[in-house]
């Protein structure tokens, strides 16, 4: 092969490699995509009850209501969950616990739910412009007439987070 045809040919292939080195760079070309990243840090959400809940001595047939006080702090205006470990959804506004026996064979139902005014909150509270919010826990024992003397407790835990 002379010095002639060497350089056509080289041409050609350089030419070829050119021609592959432009389509494959199209193929493998990254293609890319901004994304923003958000935090919003709010204040510690806080929550506390009046107290414990007693009914006292009470007797089969009973049917006695008692209320606690619910207090939640934190961001101004924000929504919070209210959870309630310990207990069952009872119905749409309700929630049901069992009491138990200090043997445990036993137990004995108690309903409650919250409110604020006369209105119930199902699971959401929006807090109020300060950043607090206070409403009722309404509980309701009802007692059946055969139900077994002794004493009977449970422990629930009331939880907030934001929504």
């Amino acid at each position: 092969m002379d010095f002639w045809q060497r350089q056509i040919i080289m041409k050609k292939s350089s030419k070829m490699i050119l021609f592959f080195l432009c389509f494959a760079s199209n193929i493998f070309a990254a293609e890319s995509a901004d994304m923003k990243i958000d935090a919003t840090v709010y204040k510690p959400l806080s929550i506390e009850t009046s107290g414990d809940i007693d009914y006292g001595i009470v007797a089969p047939g009973s049917d006695v209501t008692k209320f606690a006080k619910v207090f939640l702090k934190g961001e101004e205006a924000a929504i919070v969950r209210i959870e309630v470990d310990g207990a069952q959804k009872y119905d749409s506004t309700s929630y049901k616990v069992e009491l138990k026996s200090s043997d445990g064979k036993e137990k004995l139902p108690v309903y409650f739910n919250f409110n604020s005014g006369g209105y119930f909150i199902y699971d959401r509270v929006r807090l109020n412009w300060d950043g607090t919010s206070k409403f009722d826990m309404s509980t309701r024992l009802i007692v059946p007439n055969n139900q077994k003397s002794g004493k009977y407790t449970t422990k629930i835990t009331l939880k907030a987070r934001y929504d």
